[in-house]
């Protein structure tokens, strides 16, 4: 744990267009999101008729239709005043690497350190 929990931020309702096709993944979704807005996919949660809508899930399969709308909601990572693993440094677990990320260098979204592929676009990484 890194010290943070995920809270929902709440925004303005803002449209974002990207180009998609039937076989377009929810993951590849994502990443065309995180394109245009900055926001890393981890932190994103989107929904298509009030169903969360999973990263392996394709529009075709979820029965999206031109001009539907798929609602997007950031989440912020808030700090945890109840957690101290982390102490009074923030160093984690002292050097364990327990904590560390690696970033994708195709999409930049940090994983997890022990991670062998990026959990957002999937590219592997080399171990």
């Amino acid at each position: 744990m890194n010290g943070f929990n995920r809270a929902l931020r709440s925004h303005s309702t803002k449209e974002i267009k990207v180009e998609v096709s039937k076989s377009t993944t929810i993951r590849d979704l994502k990443v065309e999101i995180l394109q245009e807005t900055r926001i890393v996919p981890i932190l994103q949660k989107l929904f298509y008729k009030d169903r969360e809508l999973e990263s392996d899930e394709t529009l075709g399969g979820i029965g999206y239709l031109k001009d539907d709308e798929i609602k997007l909601v950031e989440i912020e990572e808030v700090e945890d005043a109840d957690d101290d693993v982390n102490g009074p440094t923030g160093e984690g677990f002292r050097g364990t690497a327990l904590l560390s990320r690696i970033a994708c260098p195709d999409c930049t979204l940090e994983n997890d350190g022990a991670a062998l592929c990026c959990e957002a676009c999937g590219r592997p990484f080399r171990v």
